[in-house]
């Protein structure tokens, strides 16, 4: 079976704010049908998960206020480059003030096809450093530390809901346990 594409018509921006568009697209169908079709247009983003050298990976707790409780996730953020590897180092800093000697591509996402053009880049990191690294001033984080064995259970227990760190670590996870084997760590 062959499936077939919607025809464009027309698009519109219906509100704008913090470099996200609400948009409508008027598409005609696979059968014909005129419809229209409502979603944010953003930046694509970059999620990092990083391991410390006794094997723990990293990871913040954020106020998300769309659903109005704290979430547990990797450090990511929206690009703003031309370079995501970049954009993830800058991420890995501001949010957990370190730096890697190792930045790993490890995968890329479309976080929710149905709703969003967002995509996200993945990446593993290691030989982390501490720095001194400006926070954006709009984030307020809680950083905590996790074994690979907990972020299973943490997952496996609903501790950890959010669609995108679940699916980055699924990307990530086979990568991760190496890089933890390397360097004789627990995980």
């Amino acid at each position: 079976m062959t499936l077939t594409p919607w025809k464009k018509l027309s698009e519109k921006v219906l509100a704008s704010g913090w470099g996200r568009e609400f948009r409508e697209a008027q598409f005609t169908t696979h059968d014909g049908k005129d419809t229209s079709y409502f979603y944010v247009h953003a930046p694509d983003a970059v999620m990092i998960v990083a391991v410390a050298d006794d094997g723990t990976i990293p990871l913040v707790k954020q106020w998300r206020p769309i659903l109005g409780k704290v979430m547990t996730e990797f450090p990511a953020g929206t690009r703003d480059g031309d370079d995501a590897t970049e954009d993830a180092k800058r991420e890995l800093a501001e949010e957990v003030k370190v730096q890697a000697a190792h930045m790993e591509w490890v995968g890329r996402q479309e976080s929710s096809a149905g709703l969003t053009t967002v995509a996200m880049d993945v990446y593993v990191a290691w030989g982390l450093t501490p720095i001194e690294a400006e926070q954006d001033d709009t984030e307020e984080f809680e950083h905590l530390s996790m074994t690979s064995s907990e972020i299973d259970a943490a997952i496996a227990n609903h501790e950890i809901t959010a669609g995108m760190v679940i699916s980055a670590w699924h990307q990530a996870r086979p990568r991760v346990l190496e890089v933890i084997d390397q360097l004789g760590a627990k995980r």
